[in-house]
């Protein structure tokens, strides 16, 4: 969720954006119409409800943001954290972007 706020506060500061098992206002989706952002989320979730990052997918779509989303089937809250911050594909992906 901080992700998320502090994007849409201060949109300019990012060149991307990941967010890992979270959820948003959906009303800041109009800040993100350039700003890519990852989502990773997990169905078996019990922490936090996939349906938020479902939610904030479908909003950045609409914009057409540039959005990329991992849904996992059965990773928990934790596993999913694990996932995105050990592959180095998010680092490699985070790395592409600069500033123009």
């Amino acid at each position: 969720f901080g992700a998320w706020d502090l994007a849409a506060e201060i949109p300019e500061r990012f060149v991307a954006v990941a967010m890992v098992s979270g959820g948003g206002n959906p009303l800041h989706a109009t800040k993100f119409h350039s700003l890519p952002v990852w989502l990773f989320h997990s169905a078996a979730d019990e922490a936090v409800k996939v349906e938020n990052s479902d939610s904030l997918f479908e909003d950045l779509r609409s914009q057409n943001a540039p959005i990329t989303y991992t849904r996992y089937r059965d990773a928990g809250h934790v596993a999913t954290c694990e996932h995105a911050y050990t592959s180095s594909i998010l680092y490699d992906w985070l790395l592409q972007h600069a500033r123009k």
